[in-house]
């Protein structure tokens, strides 16, 4: 019998959200690599009020790979939209409970891993508080991924740090050393996606793998923070947070968005991330589909953060990365 590939994923919310409802439909064993530094919202709020590690970015990814039924899966991804429990989702509230119950946050994936039936790993990247924070060129402090999300980046970052400094979890760094490819997902790539190689331990463990790595491209720019990047410049800004690791598979979109998405992207100051200079000949495989959702995101009621309403097709890019 023919052993199943291993995929680690690494990535914040709704980008693994995508890459991992597409990669469950392969015949793939899948380790999702999760960022614990969302400081907003619900997650936010149960973060300071209950002293516990943020749920949400693992709540999306626990939907994402469940088999079990609309209905709880529903359920979990439920959002309060009056009284006070607005804008909590019952599934932060879940998951947050049961770490106080079990006493730890390992504990509460394992539990609702079973309960909704899934096969696959969620491994948070690291098991220890911390705070993301931004250090700018002026000498200013933005403290906590949501202030930094809000903030404007462009020619004023001068470097991003985990406060206090923490160690990669054991069952992530196995998956890594592990897998056979590892996608870094799309997202935000100074809030979501580059403070996973700011923790200790995580580009050692790169280092080690023998995996193909590959790079998922965001379809959009994020205002105040990658605004007129190209996929080209995007590559080359994470690679010099995972070096000297380098990325294999450049994976971006090459359609041009449905005017009705564009017109919602533009009043958020948003444009189509263009291939750009993809430096030929550095032995890196660029590969370019149409990879855009004609589907439209509306925003769920109750929830009071900003999410991406243009999306990746979860199967076109489950598909590529299969086949790399």
């Amino acid at each position: 019998m023919k052993t199943m590939k291993k995929i680690a994923t690494i990535g914040g919310g709704t980008g693994s959200y995508v890459v991992l409802s597409g990669l469950k439909k392969h015949p793939v064993v899948i380790s999702a690599i999760i960022g614990m530094f969302d400081d907003g919202g619900s997650t936010g709020v149960l973060r300071r009020e209950l002293k516990v590690m943020p749920p949400g970015d693992l709540r999306q990814c626990l939907v994402a790979l469940s088999d079990s039924d609309h209905l709880l899966k529903d359920l979990f991804d439920y959002r309060f939209s009056e009284g006070f429990l607005s804008g909590h989702s019952l599934g932060n509230i879940i998951i947050s409970a049961l770490e106080k119950n079990t006493g730890s946050i390992t504990g509460a994936v394992d539990i609702i891993s079973k309960l909704m039936n899934i096969t696959h790993n969620v491994i948070p990247v690291t098991l220890q508080g911390t705070t993301l924070c931004a250090f700018m060129k002026d000498g200013e402090e933005v403290i906590g991924q949501d202030n930094i999300n809000k903030s404007f980046l462009i020619s004023h970052l001068s470097k991003l740090e985990l406060v206090p400094d923490v160690e990669i979890n054991a069952h992530a760094q196995k998956a890594i050393i592990e897998a056979d490819k590892i996608v870094i997902n799309p997202g935000d790539l100074y809030t979501s996606i580059i403070p996973h190689f700011l923790v200790k331990g995580m580009k050692e463990a790169l280092l080690q793998s023998r995996a193909k790595l590959i790079y998922v491209a965001n379809l959009m720019t994020i205002n105040g923070h990658t605004d007129n990047l190209t996929v080209g410049d995007h590559r080359k800004i994470l690679t010099g947070y995972i070096h000297p690791r380098k990325i294999d598979y450049v994976v971006y979109n090459t359609a041009v968005p449905d005017e009705g998405l564009q017109l919602v992207c533009k009043e958020h100051n948003q444009h189509p991330v263009k291939l750009g200079d993809h430096d030929v000949g550095s032995g890196i495989g660029f590969v370019g589909e149409d990879l855009i959702d004609r589907k439209i995101y509306e925003k769920r009621r109750g929830d009071k953060l900003y999410r991406s309403l243009i999306r990746h097709n979860a199967d076109k890019l489950a598909d590529i990365i299969h086949e790399l």
